[in-house]
């Protein structure tokens, strides 16, 4: 399990799925408690999500 980083000020993120590219995608909570659409890149060879 990884936990993805969410956006500037926010806590919650969560993963919907994964696009054609390998990337995650879903919502992450921004600084206002507003949730906006996300995608975190594929990182080959590390449990890290930049």
């Amino acid at each position: 399990m990884i936990v993805l980083p969410a956006l500037r000020g926010g806590h919650r993120t969560e993963a919907n799925g994964l696009n054609g590219r390998g990337e995650i995608v879903g919502e992450s909570e921004n600084g206002k408690g507003q949730m906006h659409a996300v995608r975190w890149p594929a990182v080959t060879g590390s449990a890290e999500v930049r």
